[in-house]
Parts: structure tokens; sequence; C-alpha cells
């Protein structure tokens, strides 16, 4: 976490003010907790354990002993991590709980929540809900659903004119509260203009809110078995986020992966970097591709499903896929520089 926000200081001459983080089941099986760590370390709480090392519940972090703000953090988990890891959903809405309370000038959750409590507030919502739902910080899929739907939308690309219709379904999909009492719910209400007699997604306008403003958004790597090209799953979530931002800021936030593939080093990486690693060892790399053609029809369809990956990032965060790496994947699939052949496995 140190890591992570020193980094932005660095880069800009101050700590990030808001981060996204998302949150995946399988993850936190490898990795025991680091983004959960991270998290809690960002708003200024620690777990607190008994004697025989098992978290039963959570502290305030002193603000002298912190040695900085605390920072508001929106959670983004995967409908798995929801199911598998319910307890931890409470540990961390626990957490925002804790860290809105301390009453510190310059605390960063606690003012946005006040600032959300009285924006509710003002739509006619009475005080002690709209400081509920001013809390919320864990949004994703409805109970008993998964998946943010991007991965059926994005390739479909005759289908949508703009990313922002891209991001609709992101929006729509994703935009369920859950912790400060909701599981999955979603909050309407009644417009108060008589002109437009239709209700407001509550829910939606707080996860905006909660999205807006993000420095960064982070996801996590803890193996070397799966990257950002090889799957859909990574540029539904991370890209999601990072595009769900941009939507309702105009700009993409810095994009980053807390890479624990070598556990014994543990890094912050930035998504341009890891992808371009995983491009280079990966699929330009003549022996990874020798291998794929062995494996006949499957190897020419992952292939196939890596460059719709790497469409799947083109459309999400455009900042990280340059021409450069299409270039590549030209030069090395369709002019087959490496003299593999290519064409004639494709056929």
């Amino acid at each position: 976490a140190k890591e992570l926000i020193e980094g932005y200081k660095q880069r800009h001459g101050m700590y990030p003010d808001k981060l996204t983080f998302n949150l995946w089941g399988v993850e936190t099986i490898r990795h025991e907790g680091v983004m959960e760590s991270q998290i809690m370390y960002l708003m200024g709480i620690k777990p607190k354990w008994d004697e025989r090392g098992r978290v039963i519940g959570i502290e305030a972090i002193p603000r002298g002993e912190l040695g900085r703000s605390r920072i508001d953090v929106t959670i983004v988990p995967s409908g798995l991590y929801r199911d598998l890891f319910s307890n931890l959903m409470a540990l961390l809405d626990k957490a925002v709980s804790l860290a809105k309370e301390q009453d510190e000038e310059d605390n960063i959750l606690r003012a946005n929540v006040l600032k959300t409590k009285k924006m509710l507030m003002e739509k006619g919502i009475k005080e002690d809900m709209a400081e509920k739902l001013a809390t919320v910080r864990l949004f994703t899929v409805p109970s008993g659903a998964y998946g943010t739907n991007l991965d059926k939308v994005i390739p479909l690309s005759n289908t949508w004119d703009n990313e922002r219709q891209v991001a609709d379904v992101y929006f729509m999909r994703m935009s369920h509260m859950y912790g400060q009492g909701f599981w999955g719910e979603k909050i309407e209400q009644q417009s108060s203009s008589a002109a437009e007699q239709q209700k407001e997604d509550i829910s939606l306008t707080l996860f905006k809110n909660a999205l807006s403003g993000t420095k960064m958004a982070v996801h996590s790597r803890s193996g070397n078995v799966y990257a950002t090209l090889d799957n859909d799953d990574f540029f539904q979530y991370l890209g999601g986020t990072a595009m769900a931002i941009r939507a309702v800021d105009g700009k993409t936030p810095e994009v980053y992966v807390t890479n624990m593939s070598n556990p014994k080093m543990p890094k912050q990486e930035t998504l341009e970097k890891f992808m371009g690693r995983e491009m280079r060892a990966r699929y330009l790399n003549p022996e990874w591709i020798k291998a794929m053609m062995k494996e006949g029809y499957a190897g020419a369809r992952f292939v196939d499903k890596v460059v719709e990956h790497l469409w799947g990032w083109q459309v999400t965060v455009p900042e990280a896929v340059d021409a450069a790496k299409w270039n590549e994947m030209y030069e090395t699939y369709v002019l087959d520089r490496n003299g593999l052949n290519i064409k004639d496995m494709f056929k």
C-alpha cells in the first residue's frame, strides 16, 4: 500500500485521495489477503487478532501513527468473491464505518460520506437512511449473478457506436450495493419534480459517485498461470472499472496491478508494463507460438482469443494499448516475421 501511494506522490506531489480496488475470490485464496490488507491500510484501519491468530475485529490506526490522511476506497468484488468471502465483505464494510467515524479534519473518506449524505437528504431521503447509503463502498453484481457481461458486449462491436453504451452495461450490472445492511439491493427514489414522474436509481447514482475522482484503479495477479490477455475476466473487471471511471470523470485513472506472481518480491506495476512483459514473453515469442502451433485448432483458437482480449483492453483502457502493440501482433501473426508458416496453421 505504501509503495502504491508513495509512487503516486512521487509522480504528482501529493497522495491520492481516492482509489478503487477489484477483488477476486481465487486471487484472495492465492495471496491470502494482501489486497484486503492494502485497502484497510489505505483507510487507516488494521485487523485485531486473538491469541490463536484469527481475526476477531478491527481497530483504527491513530492519525499520528498513520502519518497521512485516511484515503477513500471503493471496492468492486466479483460475484464469486461475494459468495466465498462474505466474512471479508463484512470486515471491509466495518473498516469503512470505522474509518468514517474518525473525526479528523483531513479524513477524506468521512468528508466524502458527509457530502454524499447531504446530497441524498436534498433528494428527500431521511437522515439515518442517507447516512447508511452514503457510507456504502462495496458494489458488484446482484446476489446470485456473476460477471460484468462486458465479455459479451465488447467483441460484438457491430452492436454499439461508442464506449458510453459499453460503460452503461457495466453500470447497470455492477451498481448493486453491499454492506451497511444491504446485500445486493437496488434503491430507487421517486423523482420529486411533478414534471418528471419517474424513478431515479439511487444505487447507480451512489456507485458513480463512489467511482468519481478515483486516481488509481487496482487489481492483482498472484501467479504466472494467467495474465492480462489470456482471459476475458481481467479486462472485464479492471478494464471495466477504469472505463466506468472515465465515463463519469472524462479521463481514465492510473491503472495498476499488484503483482505477486513472485511472492518473495511483490510489486506495484502499471497495467501497460505488466501487459508489455506478458506480450514479450508469450505472444510475440516464437517459442511460445511454436508450442501453440503443435496444439492444432486449440492453439489457433488461443491466439484468436489473445487478439480479442487485446481489443477488450483497447476499448476499456486505450492508454495501455498503443499502436506498437498492434503492429507487433500484425508483424508476428499476419506478416509472419519469424517464418513459422502461421497462415497454414490457421487454414
